[in-house]
């Protein structure tokens, strides 16, 4: 059905090529629109079976393209694409990091999945949460529930209790989350 094809497809990462990943000494060969890469790595415990067809799990993709992304905000953003779009948790994507072994980023991603375990949805988020850390500025509680005017449950993405009781919110990438 194209709700189940649908459910492995992260929305708005388009790329012309289809990557492979095989056991190292597998010796696939390329067909015109494919990257074949090599992992040694690559476990029972990656892949998924779809109508058929192996492939890696979401997480494990999600991972391997990061690895893979010569940007790191891009390979961030990402991981923070996936779990925001509910095709890994966190927890799954923070395994297959580590059963990845040695990949491009591999630092900046465990730390960016941190971020995002504590409520950052987006690159946008997890910057702010970081200029945070940088300005040494307290923690902010991000994706806090609240009702909107409409009586809807919005969230919002940073909120920060100040001193005098009031809460100070931000809202990133719009006006979204306050209606």
């Amino acid at each position: 059905s194209t709700a189940r094809r649908r459910r492995h497809r992260l929305r708005g990462w388009r790329r012309d090529a289809v990557h492979v990943v095989t056991r190292r000494g597998r010796n696939e060969p390329p067909l015109p629109f494919s990257v074949v890469h090599e992992s040694r790595t690559l476990t029972e415990d990656d892949i998924t079976t779809v109508r058929g067809l192996r492939l890696t799990a979401p997480a494990r993709s999600a991972v391997d393209g990061a690895g893979w992304e010569g940007s790191l905000r891009t390979a961030i953003g990402l991981l923070a694409a996936t779990r925001q779009q509910g095709l890994a948790m966190t927890a799954d994507l923070e395994a297959a990091l580590g059963r990845a072994g040695r990949i491009r980023h591999h630092r900046a991603l465990a730390a960016a999945l941190g971020d995002i375990a504590g409520g950052a949805d987006a690159l946008s988020e997890i910057d702010a949460v970081r200029i945070c850390r940088r300005f040494r500025l307290p923690a902010p509680v991000q994706q806090q529930r609240r009702r909107g005017a409409d009586g809807r449950l919005r969230y919002l993405d940073l909120a920060f209790a100040l001193p005098d009781g009031t809460v100070l919110s931000i809202e990133i990438d719009g006006a979204v989350h306050l209606g």
